[in-house]
This record gives C-alpha cells, structure tokens and sequence, in this order.
C-alpha cells in the first residue's frame, strides 16, 4: 500500500465518499465491490464514446487508450514545475528511469534549460575581450563557465 497526495480540489469528493466507511473500505469500489480496474472504470465511464468522440486526431492515427491518460497527467505534473521524485512517488514507478521516459521528462527538461540558458545569455551585451579577461581573472584554469564566443575560438 501506499499514500497518494490528494489535490485540494478534490479533497470534498474523497470526503463525501468515505462518509460511512470503515478505515479499510475501498472510496471508489468496483461494480460489484471490489477493486477498480481500467476494464471496469472505462465501461463505467464509456470511455470508448468519448475517445470516439474527439476530433482532434487525423484518420489513420492510433486510438487513445484509457492509460494514456496516466500519461498525460505525468507530462502535466512535469510541465507544472514536479520534480522527477515527486512524480515518481505519485506515479508509483518502482525506479525513477521508468518516470523519465514515461514522461519523456528529459526531452522537455533540455528544452526548458536551453532556453533559459538562452535567455541569459542574450539579455546581456557581450564584449568577446572582456570575456576572455574574465575567464583568466577568475583562475578557472581551462574549466569554462559559459560558451566562448564566436568571435574568440
């Protein structure tokens, strides 16, 4: 077992459904009781309904599974600024390498500090000579700090 953390916008559902529960008592039971499983909620759900429904994918691409949707929520907790360890805790992923490429993190977290680092860089006037003398000052002795310039390699 483990504990998920409950966004606050969904604090009054779990509420609501545990009054009359015992502690051990399932919140959300199956049909018939039991555990919920993917088979049963997208019956429940008529899943198939509403993936038939979107119109946003062209004709021949591949249909949503009701899993991918686990999927985006992990893309969307990294796009929200989670670290990996906390979407792995919350994704219950048994090793941080399976979180990573679940949610193809690397990819979006290179493009995000690219750009940053971007960002950085050209918000400030650069003299290329007045690099140079910077990076001797500092005594960094051949471990650069940031890209050379151009102009200067």
């Amino acid at each position: 077992m483990r504990s998920v953390p409950i966004p606050d916008l969904f604090v009054p559902l779990v509420v609501e459904a545990s009054e009359g529960k015992s502690e051990h008592a399932a919140l959300f039971p199956g049909p018939r009781g039991g555990y919920i499983n993917s088979k049963n909620l997208s019956r429940a759900l008529r899943w198939h309904e509403i993936r038939d429904s979107i119109k946003a994918f062209p004709p021949g691409e591949p249909k949503l599974h009701f899993h991918d949707l686990r999927h985006t929520a992990a893309v969307n907790a990294f796009l929200a600024g989670l670290s990996a360890p906390d979407v792995q805790a919350i994704l219950g992923h048994s090793s941080l390498q399976v979180t990573q490429l679940y949610a193809n993190s690397r990819q979006e977290a290179a493009k995000r500090g690219a750009a940053a680092l971007s960002s950085t860089r050209s918000s400030r006037k650069v003299n290329p000579r007045k690099e140079v003398k910077r990076r001797e000052a500092c005594n960094c002795r051949g471990v650069e700090r940031w890209p050379r310039p151009a102009s200067i390699r």
